[in-house]
Order: structure tokens, then sequence, then C-alpha cells
């Protein structure tokens, strides 16, 4: 993902003043969390593990309620494809080369378009579905709009979140406690209810934070497989953790194995310092990476 540069012109923008500080750093992590057409996955819960991937104490109900606000000060739209939400940030200046975006625009293309527009600093180049259709303040809300066809398949707090207030505050007292975690990584950790997850509820949280390709899909296939084996005691590799974040132990994984592979080309690595502690934490006689 390349830097974003922050113009003087966010300083004087109406728009942005108008937000509340929590809305308003919620739209810079946007900012910094979209791809090249400056699009995101609309999901709140996976909004919410993207924007505040170390904070456990941010909700998927303040996200919704954040990127709402974003909304009605005409700070992005918002259509659905296949069925899930799909934000775009307005006004996106074209940031690099690319020519082609994570996610579809509402008639399912890929390609990214470019739109050449006059400013007060000259002729510049936008996203064609990043200009508003028009300057005036939306009437409903984003998800209003979006319509009940999506509201109908959010998923609820007990599928999202289920710690409880006491476990959020334990998860940051011991997140450092994780063995193979690099200390600022620990992502969507979570209390003891992820030692409660079927292999399909691990599956699942695995592609909801894999959408925007940090694993390549073999990658993927295989960190699933190495977290779900099964012990003796018929428990997974996974339910064996003292904490759990999905996102952080995908990063570990990609700089710590699949990188220096893909680096080298062929074959398995060498064992790595986490294969190592994982082996020595673990304490059994399974084949660990």
């Amino acid at each position: 993902m390349p830097n974003r540069l922050f113009r003087d012109g966010y300083l004087d923008s109406e728009r942005i003043a108008a937000l509340s500080p929590g809305a308003e750093l919620c739209y810079v992590r946007m900012l910094l969390s979209a791809d090249d057409a400056g699009r995101l996955d609309g999901r709140p819960h996976v909004l919410k593990s993207r924007l505040w991937p170390v904070d456990p104490m941010k909700s998927v109900e303040k996200v919704r309620e954040w990127v709402s606000e974003c909304h009605r000060q005409g700070l992005l739209k918002a259509w659905l494809w296949d069925s899930k939400p799909i934000l775009q940030l307005l006004r996106w200046q074209k940031p690099s080369p690319a020519k082609r975006s994570r996610f579809p625009d509402p008639d399912g293309v890929y390609t990214i378009t470019w739109h050449e527009a006059d400013t007060r600093d000259g002729k510049k180049q936008f996203v064609s579905t990043s200009l508003p259709d028009a300057i005036a303040m939306p009437s409903v809300s984003l998800w209003e709009g979006l319509g009940m066809a999506f509201e109908e398949k959010m998923p609820t707090r007990s599928e999202t979140e289920t710690e409880t207030e006491t476990e959020r505050i334990s998860i940051r007292a011991g997140a450092q406690e994780s063995p193979g975690v690099l200390p600022g990584m620990q992502g969507d950790a979570v209390g003891p209810g992820f030692k409660k997850w079927d292999r399909d509820r691990f599956v699942a949280a695995v592609k909801a934070e894999n959408t925007d390709g940090l694993l390549s899909l073999p990658e993927e296939t295989e960190f699933i497989e190495h977290w779900t084996q099964v012990d003796s005691k018929g428990k997974m590799k996974f339910q064996l953790e003292k904490t759990w974040g999905t996102r952080a132990r995908m990063r570990t994984s990609l700089n710590m194995i699949f990188k220096p592979r893909r680096e080298k080309g062929t074959g398995r690595t060498p064992e790595s310092v986490l294969e190592k502690k994982e082996r020595n934490y673990a304490n059994d006689d399974r084949q660990d990476w």
C-alpha cells in the first residue's frame, strides 16, 4: 500500500470540521486503509478489525456510527456487491499508476477509471466513482440507503464480539504473553470466546482478515491447515493459545515464514525463531512450522 499524503486542504475543510473526534479518527484511518481506488470492505465488523486491529475496546457499533457520520458529511458513499457493502471515499485523487481495485465498482468492474477535474491547485485526476453525485447532504443514513437486504445479513454482537467487558480488559493486560506474536501486532485479539470456535468459524475469521490479499490463496490454506491441526484431546492448535489475533498471526506467518520462502523461491524455509517458540510452547509431538 502506498503512503498517503495529507494536503493542507484537510485543515480548512468544513466537512472535516463538522465530524466528531471519533468520526474524524475513523475517517483518517479509512484514508490510510483504502486501496488505490479509495475503496474499502464496508462490513462493519471487517472495518473494525481493519481500522483498529490492536484496540479491542472499539466496538462494531461505534464504527457503524462513525462511518454513518462520515457519510452524512458527504465524505463517502457506498454500494452493494454480492450482498456486501463497498465504501468509496469521495474526491479520491490518483495516488499511483495502479489500474485495478481490490473491490468492484457498482457495475462489477475492478478496472479503475479516472476523470480529470479542475481544483484550486489546477487539474487533477480523480477516481470516477469517487466524484460526488451531488453536494447536497444525504437524506438517509448510509445503512438505510443500502437497504434491508444488507441489514438482515449483518452479524450480531454475539457473532462478532464474543468477549465480555471483563475479558476485553484482560486482553490488554495479557496480549504480550501470546507466543509468536510480535510486539505491537496483537491484531484482533479476543477473549476466551475464540476457544469455542469450530473450524468453520476459524476459516471465516481468516478469510475476513485476508480480503486485502495479505496472504496468497495457497498461503491462506496452509495457515488454516496449520492452526486447525487437532491434537490427541480433540483440540485444534489455535484453541491452545492464551490469546488470539487472526490478523496478527497472519502477519507473523507472512514475515517469519512466507516472505522468506517467497524470496528463496522454492522449498520450505529453515525453522524460524517463531517455529522454535511455538514448538517449545506447545510442548507436544505435533509437527510445527
